[in-house]
């Protein structure tokens, strides 16, 4: 008896640790993998991994083929530590580090970022203005999951 008072326990907070959406989108462990995407904008490709940190949380590494504060050279990296799961979006910070001089400093950049899973398979990444709340002026990535 002890052990499955124990089992439904153990099973009730499995099920409340993960959130759906109206979607059947599980936050946050339907955004653990690799994704792959174009940037509309300026052509650049990126990459980005999601996966549990050791907080907890989740947190985005990726990098970029071309970005504009990086003086458009390879190789610029992003990264999102400690997203957390609002109504099935991650939210959190995003920082964008150039690797390259001479916009290895100069060219770092830091917004608010929103995750989004929807269709088949797709992300969508939204910059958001960290002083207003707002998506930054540009189209949003799309990336498709890694197979």
């Amino acid at each position: 008896m002890k052990y499955k008072l124990l089992l439904i326990a153990l099973l009730f907070i499995a099920v409340g640790a993960v959130q759906a959406d109206g979607n059947g989108i599980n936050c946050p462990s339907s955004y653990i993998d690799d994704w792959t995407g174009i940037d509309k904008v300026d052509g650049g490709e990126g990459h980005k991994r999601f996966y549990h940190n050791s907080r907890g949380t989740i947190t985005n590494i990726g990098n970029d083929s071309w970005h504009g504060p990086c003086g458009y050279g390879w190789p610029a990296t992003t990264s999102s530590n400690d997203l957390t799961c609002q109504n099935g979006k991650l939210l959190g910070d995003w920082n964008l580090d150039c690797q390259a001089p001479p916009t290895d400093v100069s060219g770092d950049r830091a917004f608010l970022v929103e995750y989004e899973i929807f269709g088949n398979d797709k992300l969508r990444e939204t910059l958001i203005n960290p002083d207003t709340g707002e998506p930054l002026g540009r189209e949003p990535i799309v990336y498709t999951r890694g197979k």
